[in-house]
């Protein structure tokens, strides 16, 4: 995990959290998402976080970083990170992401159908990762109270979590669906022009170095001059 990525999410946010665990380590927060810090040395107190993380003084005036504790890794804000839960569902993530609240929601589809919007940008501080490794992988738990949410994986092992953005609901739909109509007007303009090309390029009225398709008026004039 990059800490600077971390950081700049934090920066970005104004927000973090380090979370001291009982049975020893920490991990990290934003609020919204929970990072695995294998090897990161405990720290305790603002002069402490701002040293380890390497945050200027300037700086931590303008975000706001707060410590909390907890059990175990399974249980962290009643998300679980243990690489040993039962209950684990697969996912895929779509091509489709909505921009909402400032912010890119992106699409995941879990294997029982349920759809989830989750902010990809919370993932940064694992891109490194992502890049060295070919197990990674995306998948859905559920804490106690039925909440889902997203976890990064590498092989069997969770690296993190983040909590889903709410996007669907009526509105969006109705949104969506206007969306869809202007769309789908679109691509049979689209369609028309293709076919109106084709339709001029039989007919020798399409001009290939520029790609602009002669006025009716313009052939017929030249066929006057010629004749």
């Amino acid at each position: 995990m990059k800490i600077s990525k971390f950081v700049q999410i934090v920066k970005r946010r104004g927000r973090g959290i380090v979370i001291h665990l009982e049975d020893g380590g920490i991990v990290l927060s934003t609020g919204t998402a929970i990072y695995k810090t294998p090897g990161l040395p405990d720290m305790r107190g603002e002069e402490q976080i701002r040293t380890v993380l390497d945050i200027e003084p300037k700086q931590m005036e303008k975000i706001y970083i707060s410590e909390d504790y907890a059990q175990d890794i399974s249980d962290i804000y009643g998300c679980d990170l243990s690489d040993g839960y039962d209950g684990t569902i697969g996912a895929k993530k779509l091509p489709t992401s909505v921009f909402v609240g400032g912010r890119f929601a992106q699409a995941l589809e879990a294997d029982d159908g349920e759809l989830i919007f989750y902010d990809d940008a919370l993932f940064e501080p694992l891109k490194d990762v992502e890049k060295e490794s070919e197990y990674i992988t995306l998948a859905v738990r559920k804490t106690p109270k039925g909440q889902r949410y997203v976890i990064f994986m590498d092989g069997f092992e969770v690296l993190a979590a983040v909590m889903p953005i709410d996007v669907v609901n009526e509105d969006y739909l109705k949104e969506l669906k206007k969306f869809e109509e202007k769309v789908y007007r679109q691509l049979m303009r689209n369609e028309a022009r293709k076919k109106e090309k084709e339709e001029a390029e039989k007919q020798g009225e399409f001009d290939p170095e520029t790609g602009e398709i002669y006025e009716q008026q313009t052939i017929e004039g030249t066929e006057d001059e010629e004749s």
